[in-house]
């Protein structure tokens, strides 16, 4: 019997983020186009019939110096993902508006140069639906984002509830076997979804969603098969210039074997992210499996409990967590303050001030 193998992943940010540039992503990227990373990528994607990956970061024209800016990748990227294996990005999350409209733009056409697909995109208030056919199997794939940090001119999808269900409808009018939907959503740093997005995630299952794929917390949080669907809340950070701290440098892949007569299978492989950002696989397995399964066993333990004790659970560590992502960030800030550039001493100074004397 024919399948497909679809290869999941989380966050893939080709950018620098404020206080790395000079030696974040971008910046090493442009000083090696990829090559100390494409061995470990290769492994992980090109054995798929199709792999994914949230994009985090605008691609520009390698002329504009994306190497020196933050929340800015290179068109090189675009290439580089290509040729390891990567065939669909969403586009639809908080950083692709980091350089405004032509930002979007030019990354919508580097995508697009490069024959990889995109979802996310606005598209007569809906997403774009991007449909694959492998091995005679037909899948939809849409995506949506929930964070607003930067005013969306109608370019992304926006996550809403019922734009969702009337994309689930639209898609179920191409008659695919399998309809995709991947959501930038949730809060950072916490290892369970909240309880709004399990009963959001759950409803697009009931309405006809095969595969829900979260990010955007920057770490991992639990698997749940729902019914006939797989929801993935957070895959965590795949290629991510976080590096100061164990929960945001672990990752997850997930591989699913999809065929039209049988349940939705997966495996999931834990990454780690190296001291020069080499998404790897991490070896402690045993570990792994351990953190998943808690994380799990603690959602389904406060699901039987009553929605709002839920929820002041979920608040309360959600608040925990935040605080000492913080002191962590900072702590590695504090070590590594004399590897950082002029232009990542200026962007912490200025915070520095701008909270000091507001």
């Amino acid at each position: 019997m024919k399948s497909v193998k679809l290869t999941i992943a989380g966050d893939l940010f080709p950018g620098n983020l404020p206080y790395n540039i000079g030696h974040g992503i971008a910046s090493q990227f442009h000083i090696h186009n990829g090559n100390p990373w494409q061995v470990n990528f290769t492994k992980i994607f090109k054995d798929s019939d199709i792999s994914f990956a949230n994009l985090e970061s605008p691609l520009l024209d390698e002329n504009m110096s994306p190497n020196k800016k933050a929340f800015a990748g290179s068109e090189k990227f675009a290439r580089f993902i290509k040729e390891v294996g990567i065939d669909i990005v969403s586009i639809a999350n908080n950083h692709i508006l980091e350089q405004k409209v032509d930002g979007f733009d030019l990354t919508i056409m580097h995508l697009k140069k490069n024959n990889i697909y995109y979802i996310g995109k606005y598209d007569s208030g809906l997403s774009n639906i991007v449909q694959i056919v492998k091995n005679n199997i037909k899948l939809c794939f849409v995506a949506f984002n929930a964070i607003h940090d930067i005013p969306n001119p109608n370019m992304y999808a926006s996550f809403n509830d019922e734009v969702i269900l009337k994309t689930i409808e639209k898609m179920e009018m191409m008659n695919p076997d399998y309809k995709i939907l991947s959501f930038h959503w949730g809060n950072e740093y916490i290892n369970i979804p909240s309880p709004d997005q399990i009963s959001m995630a759950h409803k697009f299952i009931d309405y006809g969603a095969d595969i829900i794929i979260g990010h955007h917390p920057h770490v991992i949080q639990p698997v749940e098969k729902y019914k006939h669907g797989l929801i993935f809340y957070s895959l965590g950070n795949f290629l991510f210039d976080m590096t100061y701290a164990f929960n945001v440098r672990l990752g997850m892949i997930a591989e699913i074997t999809i065929n039209k007569d049988n349940p939705l299978k997966y495996r999931l492989i834990p990454t780690y992210i190296d001291k020069d950002y080499t998404p790897t696989q991490y070896k402690e397995q045993n570990l792994f499996n351990e953190k998943i399964s808690t994380y799990t066993n603690l959602m389904q333990e406060l699901l039987k409990e009553s929605s709002d004790n839920y929820q002041e659970y979920y608040f309360k560590h959600l608040k925990k967590k935040r605080l000492r992502q913080r002191l962590l960030m900072k702590k590695g800030l504090l070590f590594s303050v004399l590897k950082l550039s002029p232009e990542s001493r200026k962007v912490i100074y200025n915070k520095i001030k701008r909270k000091l004397f507001r």
